[in-house]
């Protein structure tokens, strides 16, 4: 091979095997080849515990809630339109980040689910202006979609949680539920 590795592969598989209370090894042959492995002990998880991860607990709320989708992608737009009003949203689409500030100027929405990558202003810069707008939180909760890596500078924006493309509707459901609900238990707490 004319380019190798650093050669930290094996070293790091090491650590990780072993912080996990596990052995790994090889074995080798000259002209034959290397057979790497590894065992680690993993107690079987009740079926209590597996139900929770498979299915989350179900939480009421409006089904009617006003939704402000943000994403550039035509079929992004079509597969999210469907999946939210299959789950009783209404829908309202933004192609980039300056469309959604005018939507959000005049309509009023419970979610915004925005995508962070798009043309003319992307996600981030949105957010940041939504809040600077006066909405909080609490107030206009933002889920962001995006393909790829988050990053510390995104830690700070002011979005509620961060959805990973592509999505699974339930993933999505829970996620709107989770955001939608923590919205209703603040405002309840708040005297006027």
């Amino acid at each position: 091979a004319k380019y190798g590795g650093t050669g930290l592969g094996l070293a790091i598989c090491k650590r990780l095997v072993e912080a996990m209370g596990g052995n790994i090894g090889l074995e080798s042959e000259i002209g034959k080849g290397s057979t790497f492995w590894f065992s680690i002990a993993f107690s079987l998880p009740t079926l209590e515990k597996v139900m929770r991860e498979v299915e989350p607990s179900p939480i009421e709320i409006d089904p009617k809630t006003h939704v402000l989708l943000v994403e550039d992608n035509l079929i992004n737009q079509r597969m999210m339109s469907s999946m939210l009003k299959r789950l009783g949203h209404q829908v309202t689409v933004a192609g980039n980040g300056l469309e959604a500030l005018e939507e959000i100027k005049n309509n009023t929405f419970g979610l915004v689910l925005m995508d962070v990558q798009m043309p003319i202003m992307d996600g981030i810069e949105a957010t940041k202006q939504i809040r600077s707008m006066g909405f909080t939180q609490c107030q206009l909760p933002v889920l962001a979609l995006t393909a790829g890596v988050r990053t510390e500078e995104h830690d700070n924006i002011g979005v509620n949680d961060w959805l990973t493309k592509p999505l699974r509707p339930r993933d999505l459901k829970h996620a709107i539920n989770e955001s939608l609900l923590g919205r209703t238990n603040i405002q309840v707490g708040i005297e006027p």
